[in-house]
């Protein structure tokens, strides 16, 4: 065991994000190279080399595969995340969700599977931040 502190997911996400704001629609696949934070809605696929951070009230209709996530809003399709992957309680999934860790915090919906790919299983947490 390293001594290294555990940090919360949201704190290690860089510093210069791809925002699709509130109230925008895309229509079609995204392929993106850093991180990306969505609170508008896309429907199509996601190829991430980087990490999403889904706001609460946004929305995803497509397969998404990233380096980590943080998911507080909806997605309909299947997440897959390289490292780690975070679910608000706010968030509802309608798909599979797979991950080397996966934190899921009460309240979330998730109606699919729940595939942890590391050597611990899935951790529940109540969330106590609002950011």
């Amino acid at each position: 065991m390293t001594d290294t502190p555990r940090r919360r997911l949201r704190d290690s996400f860089s510093k210069s994000p791809t925002f699709i704001a509130a109230g925008t629609e895309i229509d079609g696949d995204i392929v993106c190279k850093g991180t990306l934070v969505l609170a508008g809605s896309v429907r199509g696929n996601g190829r991430l080399h980087a990490n999403l951070n889904l706001s609460a009230g946004a929305s995803w209709h497509g397969d998404i595969a990233a380096e980590s996530a943080i998911v507080a809003g909806a997605v309909v399709g299947t997440i897959r995340c390289r490292e780690r992957l975070e679910v608000s309680a706010s968030a509802r999934v309608e798909g599979d969700v797979e991950a080397r860790s996966v934190a899921i915090a009460n309240g979330a919906v998730i109606a699919g599977q729940v595939i942890v790919t590391g050597q611990s299983s899935a951790l529940r947490f109540d969330e106590k931040r609002n950011d």
